[in-house]
């Protein structure tokens, strides 16, 4: 099959403002989930659940306290804004350090094969 060895050609530019506009759309995911996690915050805490980081505890304050359970709906509902948040900081890194580098040479010519095409444009 030849499409698996066709290749696309854009300048860098044209690259790096897709890289530009795939990192705003991450910034924006990320500040959605953000809010959501600070919702779900707001709403734990109104029922009567605090929610912080805790520091790791030394071998010897394990037995002081027994551990906490959360009802699993929460305790999922949080993870997944967690690792949403965590998903889409590290895609608008990513897509900002190609805009970046992307912009330092604007009028490379660059090949791009389908996948490439569907990280810059998908």
């Amino acid at each position: 099959m030849q499409r698996n060895d066709w290749t696309f050609e854009y300048t860098a530019s044209r690259l790096a403002k897709a890289a530009a506009a795939r990192c705003e759309h991450h910034q924006q995911r990320l500040t959605w989930w953000k809010e959501q996690k600070d919702a779900f915050i707001a709403e734990v805490k109104n029922i009567g659940i605090e929610t912080k980081a805790m520091p790791a505890m030394a071998d010897e304050d394990v037995n002081r306290m027994p551990p906490m359970m959360m009802r699993s709906d929460l305790q999922r509902r949080l993870a997944e804004c967690r690792d949403k948040e965590e998903e889409h900081n590290a895609k608008v890194r990513e897509f900002d350090i190609w805009h970046r580098v992307l912009m330092e040479n604007p009028e490379a010519r660059l090949n791009l094969h389908q996948d490439d095409w569907l990280y810059f444009f998908g």
